[in-house]
């Protein structure tokens, strides 16, 4: 029953650390997909459909998937 306890604690924390690890990495890519979408000009934004007002709104949407 030890092992089995041990095996379960180790596995709870590795699946803990590849969470952290691939919500830094999510995390990450959205900032650098925002920062692309801010740098384009207004012509390409429109272009794509959307302003320079709409990119707070088009952030937090995806931000919830």
């Amino acid at each position: 029953m030890r092992e089995y306890m041990m095996h379960q604690a180790e596995s709870l924390s590795e699946t803990f650390a590849f969470a952290t690890l691939r919500r830094i990495v999510l995390n990450w890519w959205k900032r650098r997909s925002l920062r692309k979408l801010r740098d384009l000009d207004d012509y390409l934004l429109a272009d794509i459909g959307i302003t320079r007002g709409d990119i707070p709104r088009v952030a937090w949407e995806s931000s919830e998937h």
